[in-house]
């Protein structure tokens, strides 16, 4: 629990805001490229939102205890982080990108004729 102003925020309420406030960045910057804002970028940004804060609160359970109890308090938060690193991931392993940035056309050479 963190109290700011006298209310009570749970680690999944911080998650929510930082999502929130990750969506209005991505609107900003959307805004300023003059590139229009679509759906799909607004849901992604919140899904990337939602997993930074549990994410941060995971890599301070290793030191903490109190940041480890937190982090098992708040399932909702972590499951999300869970599913998009998952998806995360996968896609990455899924993806032919990979094999499109090693691979080079090559062309077979011709053998010289003497």
């Amino acid at each position: 629990m963190l109290t700011v102003l006298g209310i009570d925020f749970s680690s999944d309420g911080i998650t929510l805001i930082v999502a929130a406030f990750c969506v209005l960045i991505s609107f900003g910057q959307q805004w300023h490229c003059r590139k229009k804002i679509t759906t799909t970028d607004s849901v992604m940004s919140l899904l990337n939102g939602a997993s930074v804060f549990p994410f941060c609160l995971m890599v301070g359970a290793t030191f903490s205890p109190d940041f480890l109890q937190a982090a098992t308090a708040s399932k909702a938060s972590m499951s999300m982080a869970g599913l998009v690193g998952l998806l995360f991931v996968g896609g990455e392993v899924l993806s032919p990108a990979g094999l499109k940035k090693h691979s080079q056309k090559t062309e077979l050479s011709q053998p010289v004729s003497q």
